[in-house]
């Protein structure tokens, strides 16, 4: 009997795996298919859309699967060795795409005598590259609804949206600005805010985006007073230069720095966080608070 082993995730089912499963089945009196265990690809993607049983249960329907088989982890010899045991005489061959040819260890495949075929790796559709499709559709979706932008953006988009929050006085400026005529820049701070205290924090393009967030690496400056002419410029200075720690060609000139009304009186303060960073699942509901 020829029997043919292919494996995968298979966690979005599209038409490269179906050639797949035909090219492994065309020869083929039984082809096994290895299913990856879902504690394997959460450990090698860091998230999957469906279960094990989810994915195993789409599998069963296709013609070209005669059977569906749990593989631990992304390494199929374990599974090709009970496979060998069960078919000591019987033709087998491994089908398996060229994105997993590191995995394959050819030593472990002459010992057991068995043949392996890569399969052309269909890249348009492969997962990496449908979530950064799916990242490239937020990202022409949330440029017109300015939600999702400079942190000075996000703020002044919110501002009209929210009922039950405040968000403190905003005011935007530039190094250029600085440049071409500090008592002007100065005035401006001053007409907007009066008197009182200031935080003068980063807003630059290079932060809060999709690649990136540079959660604190930009300069924020606080407790600067208004009425202190010197304390303010320099803060607006300091936040600008520090745009050009990680690049010094970069030109900061535009670059938006983020003034507000320092808030005072703090009973608690903290950063809510609605999704898990390494795995883009929601997060638990959970609030770090700092007294």
């Amino acid at each position: 009997m020829n029997i043919s082993y292919s494996f995968g995730v298979a966690d979005l089912l599209h038409i490269g795996h179906m050639q797949a499963f035909e090219k492994a089945k065309a020869q083929a009196d039984l082809h096994i298919f290895g299913l990856i265990d879902d504690a394997s690809v959460m450990a090698w993607f860091g998230q999957i859309l469906s279960t094990f049983d989810e994915r195993r249960e789409a599998l069963s329907g296709i013609k070209s699967i005669d059977e569906v088989v749990e593989q631990k982890g992304f390494d199929p010899i374990a599974n090709l060795k009970e496979l060998r045991l069960k078919h000591p005489n019987d033709t087998i061959t491994l089908y398996a795409g060229k994105n997993w040819e590191h995995l394959i260890s050819p030593s472990a495949l002459k010992a057991l005598n068995i043949d392996v075929s890569f399969l052309p790796y269909y890249e348009k559709l492969s997962l990496e590259n449908i979530l950064q499709n799916l990242n490239e559709q937020t990202k022409i979706v949330n440029t017109r609804n300015t939600l999702v932008s400079t942190k000075a953006n996000t703020l002044l988009a919110l501002q009209g949206l929210l009922t039950k929050s405040k968000i403190e006085k905003i005011l935007v400026v530039t190094p250029r600005e600085l440049s071409d005529s500090p008592q002007a820049l100065y005035e401006k701070v001053l007409k907007t805010f009066g008197k009182g205290k200031i935080v003068v924090r980063s807003s630059c393009s290079r932060e809060d985006g999709f690649e990136k967030s540079n959660a604190g690496f930009y300069e924020s400056v606080l407790n600067v007073d208004v009425s202190d002419k010197e304390a303010v410029l320099k803060a607006v200075k300091t936040v600008g230069a520090s745009y050009l720690k990680a690049d010094p060609d970069f030109d900061n000139s535009d670059e938006q720095i983020l003034i507000q009304t320092q808030t005072e009186n703090i009973a608690v303060c903290g950063v809510l966080f609605t999704r898990d960073i390494n795995k883009n699942r929601p997060f638990p509901n959970k609030c770090f608070l700092y007294p």
